[in-house]
């Protein structure tokens, strides 16, 4: 289920899979920049790190996660500013999208009949 919440924020901030590990998603997140920088490809870039810890105990089905984000492409001052102002937005918006439903599953669910 996870997997399906980070595509929904990968179409949303427009962000690529860089690179699958087993339980690890590295994202490649590019940042708006001038004309000048892209045609000489030094765009900005935010890597982000995100990795689920399935639950090992009995009866739980939460999946812990652990995101972390680092520039690239970019000087000291704007990395900073990108970890400061940007990174911590991608972060949230990433909180909200792993965010589990409040109702969870307590609702029976009803049988769909029809062709799909």
């Amino acid at each position: 289920m996870a997997e399906l919440k980070i595509a929904g924020f990968c179409q949303e901030w427009g962000a690529e899979v860089a690179r699958v590990e087993p339980g690890t998603l590295v994202l490649r997140v590019p940042m708006p920049c001038g004309l000048w920088r892209r045609w000489l490809r030094w765009e900005p870039v935010l890597f982000v790190r995100v990795t689920l810890a399935l639950s090992q105990a009995p009866g739980k089905r939460l999946t812990g996660v652990a995101v972390e984000g680092w520039p690239s492409g970019c000087g000291h001052r704007r990395g900073a500013r990108l970890l400061g102002e940007i990174c911590r937005l991608l972060i949230d918006d990433m909180r909200g999208y792993l965010q589990p439903d409040r109702e969870g599953r307590t609702r029976k669910r009803q049988p769909y009949d029809c062709p799909v």
